[in-house]
């Protein structure tokens, strides 16, 4: 069975999230989350160098590990304001959000695991762990609500988003929780002039695309793969009908698929067509939009560093 298509209002809260997610200002948002984390663990590598005597929790590899990352997620912050949207795909080098979060996600990893018993977790016995806890939460969880517009480590997998009930069915806060909640949001906007892609071929743009159907496929089919698959009801929006949610894809990559229910847990996902929706090409001598400046953020709810809730 095909996830449902969502509604207009549901389709103006996610365009609303990916617009707000791929933004310079929820990046640098993140990036002083993400310094804050640096910090603390910098005061207690440091501590421990001062006492010798000391039994150090924090290895001098892990530490230069997570300055390298910090420094390489500045170099993303650059390119992004440059209007260099490549920073958003995923290469585990400098000026690459991937690289930039990669030892805060692999210090959580470590630390879940040290918890199942997978490994050991030195920096837990440091007197400072509770501080440092508490940053490395606070950034994963700023990072939570805009991380959707990152390409995937696998990048012949299906769109990020495929139904909307995933993300609001959390108990805890979100941003498109609270987007989808607001009673009014501002319409998704027309491209200028209409651009289709076809899954396998390649984006031309980074933006905001939406799946359609072109023509009148059969209602059940066949992956390329070989993955049955069946359409369900369908909403026509500008002249085509809806095969999914919008999602942020990346220029010069090869269009995704589009998850249909069966196909969980293999993400083949089955062949779509790409429509834009909204061409990203903010920054450089654009500058930032003066709307950034009413976002409103939601994750973390405690701790907040550079901006306040609206």
């Amino acid at each position: 069975m095909p996830y449902p298509i969502p509604t207009e209002h549901e389709r103006r809260a996610i365009f609303a999230w990916l617009k707000q997610a791929a933004s310079i200002t929820a990046w640098r948002r993140l990036y002083s989350y993400h310094q804050v984390f640096v910090d603390t663990v910098r005061k207690a590598y440091e501590d421990e160098q001062r006492s010798p005597n000391g039994r150090p929790t924090i290895p001098t590899s892990w530490f230069a590990n997570l300055l390298r990352s910090h420094d390489g997620f500045a170099v993303a912050l650059q390119r992004l304001s440059n209007g260099d949207r490549s920073c958003f795909a995923f290469l585990g080098v400098p000026g690459h959000f991937s690289y930039g979060i990669q030892q805060v996600q692999w210090w959580e990893d470590m630390f879940s695991g040290y918890h199942s018993g997978r490994n050991g977790f030195s920096p837990s016995d440091s007197p400072d762990w509770s501080t440092i806890e508490q940053a490395m939460h606070a950034c994963l969880a700023a990072l939570s609500d805009i991380g959707v517009v990152l390409q995937d480590r696998v990048i012949d997998e299906t769109a990020a988003i495929s139904e909307l009930s995933h993300y609001l069915k959390y108990p805890t806060s979100s941003l498109i929780k609270h987007l989808n909640a607001q009673p009014a949001l501002p319409i998704v906007p027309t491209a200028p002039k209409e651009v289709l892609v076809p899954t396998g071929d390649v984006i031309p743009c980074y933006g905001i695309w939406e799946p359609v159907r072109l023509g009148h496929p059969p209602a059940k089919g066949m992956t390329p793969k070989g993955v049955p698959y069946e359409l369900g009801p369908s909403r026509d929006v500008d002249g085509r009908t809806l095969d999914g949610c919008l999602n942020y894809l990346h220029g010069d990559f090869a269009a995704p698929t589009i998850a249909f229910q069966e196909d969980l847990p293999r993400h083949d996902g089955r062949p779509t067509t790409w429509r834009l929706v909204w061409r990203d090409d903010r920054y450089g001598d654009k500058g930032v939009p003066e709307e950034e400046s009413d976002y409103v953020f939601v994750r973390p709810v405690e701790g907040e560093v550079l901006f306040k809730y609206g």
